[in-house]
């Protein structure tokens, strides 16, 4: 018994490259706030330093829940190109894993998914479960 703890507890203490190693943010404006002007994924902390909110996910579960859903998300197979500039984002979840990738999240207040740039499908309860999170 001792020697199977001696040989799991290093790898439950550093995750074997699980999510402990992973940094989760989520950036976050309220759900109805307004602005004159369209606020994107690159303006976003700029355009609202002063009402930005930040939330940290420490909970490895929740942490690790996220990142698959991440993982999951599909492109978008829509006919219209929506330019990555004229969402306007309201979460943005910034993910930094131990490897030095990252993943940069953006989501409308009520549609428009855009991961690393790249327009996705809409997936309702990925938002939800983020809104649920953060509101």
């Amino acid at each position: 018994m001792k020697k199977v703890l001696k040989a799991i507890l290093p790898c439950m203490l550093f995750a074997c490259g699980s999510q402990f190693d992973t940094s989760l943010r989520i950036l976050y404006v309220g759900e109805y706030s307004t602005s004159p002007i369209t606020v994107n994924c690159q303006s976003f902390e700029g355009e609202y330093y002063e009402t930005l909110k930040d939330s940290l996910i420490t909970d490895i579960e929740l942490k690790s829940e996220i990142i698959d859903n991440i993982g999951d998300l599909k492109r978008s197979e829509v006919d219209r190109i929506l330019n990555y500039s004229d969402v306007n984002v309201k979460i943005k979840l910034l993910a930094s894993y131990s490897d030095g990738s990252s993943d940069t999240v953006c989501l409308g207040a009520f549609s428009n998914i855009f991961l690393n740039g790249i327009m996705m499908a809409e997936d309702s309860v990925f938002r939800q479960k983020i809104k649920t999170i953060i509101y």
